[in-house]
């Protein structure tokens, strides 16, 4: 094997295969990446028998064909520090060279045939969506999946396709995220699974261009995500997840519309007095005005205003601060509605027709 790669391709690409590849294993085979050619380029390959991620790079001149398994980090920090805009990779006898003017590096390889597919296992039910349709709404709800939670189900986001429409739901049994899109083209059949967590981080890196057209494809007990250049595969997570629709309050009350950076601002302002034993902030809703408060003991207090329009009756509610940051970041309408009926029951927030947060309120002393 013997090819000549755009320096800057090639990393990125490194990059991108780092987040999939195993950095503790008793299987020093997984702390490595298959590389391969063929008459339209070099494919990288990386999996942690979880999540399997193929990179297909077109900017390479192949001179000679073949195939290794190398060294991740070493090979993601050898070209990293190459300064010159082309990589020279080959093999030599067991090692993988890579060169560049003025320096060559040479790495162990293993046997590409021992490395573990890289590939969908069994035939499936695909749809066509977008790679800007498929990060949107995973931005949405990701950070609202438990983290290490005995419910295995609820660390992962899931995921639900009916003709035309996607919807993605996370959710740690304090709050729940769920967001909505239209896909290009109706779907030929219901889907409905759990992705871990990592895969639907990954999936905003796929496809750098929203435009991009992104294949997913869904197995008995797998994931695809496709693109022109990426492959990303995940074992999808087992058991089932919560009736969601339950928890979402039909009856709220009182509702306020805000500006969602007003609003966003307001809260990190009045977060700036909380502490780990004080972590809650504390806000009165009138129809015309809300107020945001926070205190830490013999430390200070803080009371931040903000005008809002709405109905219903005042109600004064406590939340985790971080519980409302989180969705406000990343959403993308300029207002949102919070809904409300009292202290002690679950509030709304919601952005458009295509996305809602429920969020269960904080007990205060």
């Amino acid at each position: 094997m013997k090819v000549i790669c755009n320096r800057n391709a090639l990393a990125d690409a490194l990059s991108l295969l780092a987040t999939v590849v195993s950095t503790r294993t008793t299987r020093p085979i997984l702390q490595c990446l298959r590389l391969q050619t063929d008459d339209d380029g070099l494919t990288l390959l990386a999996t942690d028998l979880e999540l399997g991620l193929k990179c297909h790079i077109k900017e390479v001149e192949v001179e000679e064909h073949g195939q290794t398994v190398a060294p991740a980090a070493k090979l993601s920090a050898i070209v990293h520090q190459i300064e010159e805009q082309t990589v020279t990779l080959s093999l030599e006898e067991e090692h993988l060279a890579v060169t560049a003017p003025g320096a060559k590096f040479r790495l162990y390889t293993f046997d590409p045939d021992e490395y573990p597919p890289v590939a969908p296992r069994g035939d499936g039910q695909t749809f066509s969506a977008t790679a800007g349709l498929m990060t949107t709404i995973s931005q949405e709800t990701i950070y609202a999946a438990a983290k290490e939670t005995s419910r295995y189900a609820i660390n992962g986001l899931h995921m639900e396709v009916k003709e035309n429409k996607i919807v993605m739901v996370g959710t740690d049994g304090r709050r729940l995220a769920r967001a909505a899109g239209i896909l290009p083209a109706k779907a030929e059949s219901e889907i409905a699974c759990i992705i871990p967590g990592k895969a639907v981080a990954m999936i905003e890196r796929l496809g750098p261009d929203p435009d991009v057209p992104l294949e997913v494809t869904v197995t008995e007990n797998q994931v695809a995500f496709s693109t022109p250049q990426t492959l990303l595969i995940s074992n999808l997570v087992e058991g089932r997840f919560p009736n969601y629709e339950a928890v979402i309050p039909r009856d709220n009350t009182t509702k306020v519309k805000v500006e969602r950076n007003r609003f966003l601002s307001a809260v990190r302002r009045a977060a700036l007095m909380t502490s780990k034993e004080s972590h809650s902030i504390k806000m009165t809703v009138e129809p015309k005005l809300m107020t945001i408060e926070a205190k830490v003991p013999e430390q200070g207090e803080a009371v931040v205003e903000l005008p809002v329009e709405g109905e219903g009756e005042p109600v004064t509610i406590a939340f985790n601060p971080e519980y409302l940051t989180d969705p406000l970041r990343v959403i993308g309408q300029d207002e949102i509605v919070l809904e409300f009926k009292s202290s002690t029951t679950p509030a709304l927030l919601k952005a458009g027709p295509d996305f809602l947060y429920v969020l269960m309120p904080v007990t205060t002393s």
